[in-house]
Protein backbone atom coordinates (compact mmCIF):
# COMPACT_ATOMS: atom_id res chain seq x y z
CA UNK A 1 0.00 0.00 0.00
CA UNK A 2 1.13 3.19 -1.10
CA UNK A 3 0.66 6.73 0.85
CA UNK A 4 1.07 9.51 -1.20
CA UNK A 5 1.10 13.21 -1.40
CA UNK A 6 -1.09 14.03 -4.55
CA UNK A 7 -2.03 17.46 -5.91
CA UNK A 8 -3.36 18.84 -9.60
CA UNK A 9 -2.61 21.87 -11.08
CA UNK A 10 -3.52 23.60 -14.62
CA UNK A 11 -0.59 25.67 -15.73
CA UNK A 12 0.00 27.64 -12.31
CA UNK A 13 -3.24 27.16 -10.69
CA UNK A 14 -3.97 24.60 -8.33
CA UNK A 15 -6.93 22.59 -9.37
CA UNK A 16 -6.64 20.50 -5.86
CA UNK A 17 -4.82 21.34 -3.23
CA UNK A 18 -2.33 18.80 -2.16
CA UNK A 19 -3.93 15.98 -0.04
CA UNK A 20 -2.89 11.98 1.10
CA UNK A 21 -3.98 9.32 -1.30
CA UNK A 22 -3.89 5.89 -0.45
CA UNK A 23 -3.61 3.35 -3.23
CA UNK A 24 -1.95 -0.35 -3.76
CA UNK A 25 0.82 -0.11 -6.21
CA UNK A 26 0.19 -3.42 -8.04
CA UNK A 27 -1.77 -3.42 -11.02
CA UNK A 28 -2.49 0.13 -10.56
CA UNK A 29 -1.01 2.93 -12.94
CA UNK A 30 -1.00 6.67 -12.83
CA UNK A 31 -4.37 7.41 -14.35
CA UNK A 32 -6.10 5.05 -11.77
CA UNK A 33 -4.28 7.32 -8.94
CA UNK A 34 -5.58 10.36 -11.56
CA UNK A 35 -9.05 9.00 -11.19
CA UNK A 36 -8.92 8.59 -7.73
CA UNK A 37 -8.35 12.09 -6.81
CA UNK A 38 -10.25 13.94 -9.48
CA UNK A 39 -12.96 11.73 -9.42
CA UNK A 40 -12.94 11.23 -13.31
CA UNK A 41 -13.58 15.09 -14.22
CA UNK A 42 -10.85 15.40 -16.19
CA UNK A 43 -10.57 12.29 -18.43
CA UNK A 44 -10.61 14.46 -21.76
CA UNK A 45 -7.71 16.46 -20.54
CA UNK A 46 -3.79 15.69 -21.68
CA UNK A 47 -2.13 15.18 -18.44
CA UNK A 48 1.68 15.24 -16.86
CA UNK A 49 2.72 13.16 -14.77
CA UNK A 50 5.34 14.88 -12.21
CA UNK A 51 7.19 12.82 -9.07
CA UNK A 52 9.55 14.04 -6.16
CA UNK A 53 11.30 12.68 -2.95
CA UNK A 54 10.51 15.44 -1.11
CA UNK A 55 9.48 19.35 -1.31
CA UNK A 56 13.41 20.68 -1.44
CA UNK A 57 13.99 18.93 -4.63
CA UNK A 58 12.33 19.32 -8.73
CA UNK A 59 9.88 17.61 -10.07
CA UNK A 60 11.09 14.95 -12.59
CA UNK A 61 8.48 14.35 -15.14
CA UNK A 62 7.66 10.62 -15.48
CA UNK A 63 8.20 9.29 -19.40
CA UNK A 64 5.19 7.60 -20.23
CA UNK A 65 3.05 9.70 -17.84
CA UNK A 66 -0.35 8.40 -16.77
CA UNK A 67 0.53 5.31 -18.85
CA UNK A 68 3.24 4.12 -16.69
CA UNK A 69 2.98 1.76 -13.52
CA UNK A 70 2.61 3.30 -9.75
CA UNK A 71 5.68 0.60 -8.81
CA UNK A 72 7.83 2.73 -9.58
CA UNK A 73 7.06 4.91 -6.75
CA UNK A 74 7.51 1.97 -4.48
CA UNK A 75 10.82 1.10 -6.05
CA UNK A 76 12.35 4.86 -6.41
CA UNK A 77 11.24 6.08 -2.69
CA UNK A 78 8.89 8.89 -4.33
CA UNK A 79 6.17 9.83 -1.89
CA UNK A 80 4.67 12.99 -3.92
CA UNK A 81 3.14 13.16 -6.66
CA UNK A 82 1.55 16.25 -9.27
CA UNK A 83 -0.55 16.00 -12.08
CA UNK A 84 -0.53 19.05 -14.13
CA UNK A 85 -3.20 19.20 -16.68
CA UNK A 86 -2.31 20.56 -20.28
CA UNK A 87 -3.75 23.41 -22.26
CA UNK A 88 -4.19 22.80 -26.42
CA UNK A 89 -3.03 26.93 -26.43
CA UNK A 90 -0.14 26.78 -23.93
CA UNK A 91 3.10 27.94 -25.06
CA UNK A 92 6.07 25.57 -23.87
CA UNK A 93 7.61 28.56 -21.82
CA UNK A 94 4.84 28.80 -19.24
CA UNK A 95 4.87 24.89 -18.95
CA UNK A 96 5.59 24.99 -14.96
CA UNK A 97 8.31 22.31 -14.89
CA UNK A 98 11.28 22.86 -17.12
CA UNK A 99 11.90 20.00 -20.00
CA UNK A 100 15.76 20.14 -18.58
CA UNK A 101 14.18 18.04 -15.68
CA UNK A 102 12.28 15.28 -17.15
CA UNK A 103 13.87 11.81 -16.30
CA UNK A 104 12.24 8.42 -16.86
CA UNK A 105 12.35 5.91 -14.10
CA UNK A 106 14.85 3.74 -16.05
CA UNK A 107 17.74 7.18 -15.84
CA UNK A 108 16.63 7.20 -12.24
CA UNK A 109 17.27 3.89 -11.66
CA UNK A 110 20.73 3.94 -12.78
CA UNK A 111 21.63 6.87 -11.48
CA UNK A 112 20.43 5.54 -7.90
CA UNK A 113 22.42 2.04 -8.75
CA UNK A 114 26.08 4.15 -9.01
CA UNK A 115 25.58 6.29 -5.30
CA UNK A 116 27.92 5.26 -2.83
CA UNK A 117 25.26 3.46 0.19
CA UNK A 118 26.40 2.56 3.72
CA UNK A 119 25.07 0.04 6.21
CA UNK A 120 22.26 1.27 8.15
CA UNK A 121 22.85 2.79 11.51
CA UNK A 122 22.02 0.54 14.68
CA UNK A 123 20.52 1.22 17.83
CA UNK A 124 22.95 1.91 20.57
CA UNK A 125 22.69 -0.39 23.34
CA UNK A 126 26.73 -0.04 24.41
CA UNK A 127 29.97 1.27 23.75
CA UNK A 128 30.13 -1.12 20.34
CA UNK A 129 27.10 0.20 18.85
CA UNK A 130 27.97 3.65 18.96
CA UNK A 131 31.77 2.61 17.59
CA UNK A 132 29.32 0.83 14.94
CA UNK A 133 27.78 4.26 13.87
CA UNK A 134 31.11 6.44 14.60
CA UNK A 135 32.77 4.02 11.75
CA UNK A 136 29.85 4.51 9.79
CA UNK A 137 29.62 8.25 10.45
CA UNK A 138 33.13 8.51 9.76
CA UNK A 139 32.76 6.54 6.31
CA UNK A 140 30.01 9.06 5.60
CA UNK A 141 32.03 12.19 6.11
CA UNK A 142 35.09 10.35 3.66
CA UNK A 143 32.10 10.32 0.80
CA UNK A 144 33.00 6.19 0.86
CA UNK A 145 30.61 3.25 0.82
CA UNK A 146 29.39 0.69 -2.19
CA UNK A 147 27.59 -0.17 -4.96
CA UNK A 148 24.96 -2.47 -6.66
CA UNK A 149 23.40 -2.90 -3.18
CA UNK A 150 25.99 -4.96 -1.41
CA UNK A 151 26.45 -2.21 1.23
CA UNK A 152 23.81 -4.87 3.38
CA UNK A 153 25.90 -7.59 3.45
CA UNK A 154 29.89 -6.88 2.17
CA UNK A 155 29.67 -2.99 3.91
CA UNK A 156 27.83 -4.56 7.18
CA UNK A 157 30.93 -7.00 7.55
CA UNK A 158 33.21 -4.67 6.60
CA UNK A 159 32.17 -2.23 9.45
CA UNK A 160 31.61 -5.16 11.81
CA UNK A 161 35.19 -6.28 11.39
CA UNK A 162 36.92 -2.84 12.41
CA UNK A 163 34.50 -2.88 15.04
CA UNK A 164 35.36 -6.34 16.60
CA UNK A 165 39.07 -5.32 16.38
CA UNK A 166 38.99 -2.08 17.79
CA UNK A 167 36.69 -3.22 20.61
CA UNK A 168 38.86 -6.28 21.53
CA UNK A 169 40.63 -6.19 24.89
CA UNK A 170 44.05 -6.54 24.10
CA UNK A 171 43.84 -3.88 21.35
CA UNK A 172 44.84 -1.15 24.77
CA UNK A 173 47.80 -3.21 25.86
CA UNK A 174 51.36 -2.06 25.41
CA UNK A 175 52.19 -5.57 23.32
CA UNK A 176 49.57 -3.58 20.62
CA UNK A 177 50.73 -0.42 21.34
CA UNK A 178 54.32 -1.57 19.78
CA UNK A 179 52.50 -3.56 16.88
CA UNK A 180 50.68 -0.55 16.15
CA UNK A 181 54.12 1.47 16.17
CA UNK A 182 55.84 -1.18 13.81
CA UNK A 183 52.84 -1.04 11.05
CA UNK A 184 52.91 2.39 11.20
CA UNK A 185 56.63 2.08 10.01
CA UNK A 186 56.14 -0.41 7.64
CA UNK A 187 53.70 1.95 5.97
CA UNK A 188 56.13 4.72 5.99
CA UNK A 189 58.45 2.43 4.15
CA UNK A 190 56.01 0.84 2.06
CA UNK A 191 55.45 4.52 0.75
CA UNK A 192 58.80 5.63 0.32
CA UNK A 193 59.38 2.15 -1.67
CA UNK A 194 56.20 3.30 -3.61
CA UNK A 195 57.54 6.97 -3.99
CA UNK A 196 61.04 5.33 -5.42
CA UNK A 197 59.35 3.02 -8.10
CA UNK A 198 57.38 5.73 -9.38
CA UNK A 199 60.79 8.03 -9.62
CA UNK A 200 62.31 5.21 -11.55
CA UNK A 201 59.75 4.71 -13.68
CA UNK A 202 59.83 8.01 -14.51
CA UNK A 203 63.45 8.24 -15.79
CA UNK A 204 63.50 4.65 -17.05
CA UNK A 205 60.35 5.89 -19.84
CA UNK A 206 62.36 9.03 -20.15
CA UNK A 207 65.58 7.01 -21.60
CA UNK A 208 63.50 5.21 -23.55
CA UNK A 209 61.94 7.85 -25.48
CA UNK A 210 65.47 9.89 -25.66
CA UNK A 211 67.40 10.16 -28.83
CA UNK A 212 70.57 9.88 -26.20
CA UNK A 213 72.13 6.70 -25.31
CA UNK A 214 71.66 5.80 -21.87
CA UNK A 215 75.31 4.82 -21.58
CA UNK A 216 78.08 6.96 -22.19
CA UNK A 217 80.41 4.39 -25.03
CA UNK A 218 83.39 6.14 -24.15
CA UNK A 219 82.83 5.14 -20.19
CA UNK A 220 80.94 2.50 -19.83
CA UNK A 221 81.43 0.17 -23.06
CA UNK A 222 84.22 -2.65 -23.03
CA UNK A 223 84.84 -3.95 -26.84
CA UNK A 224 86.16 -7.10 -27.76
CA UNK A 225 88.07 -8.06 -31.09
CA UNK A 226 88.17 -11.59 -31.98
CA UNK A 227 89.52 -13.75 -35.10
CA UNK A 228 86.79 -14.68 -37.81
CA UNK A 229 85.79 -18.26 -37.93
CA UNK A 230 86.24 -20.03 -41.67
CA UNK A 231 83.19 -21.80 -43.18
CA UNK A 232 85.14 -24.78 -42.80
CA UNK A 233 85.59 -24.51 -38.55
CA UNK A 234 81.99 -24.38 -38.28
CA UNK A 235 80.71 -28.19 -37.58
Amino acid sequence: MLYLLVQVNESIKCVISERVVNIEAIDNKFSDLFDAITLEQYNDREVKVFIRQEKSENWREVNNGLKDNLKILEILGYLQVKFCLVESNLNTQDIPILTQNRENAFSILMQNSRKFLLPQRITEYNNCDRLYNEIIELLQDLKVGWIGGVHDTIGKIFVNHIKNAICQPWANNDIWNQVVLAILSLIGILEKYVQYLNEATIIMTKHHHSDKSARSPENNCIMYRTAAYKRNNLR
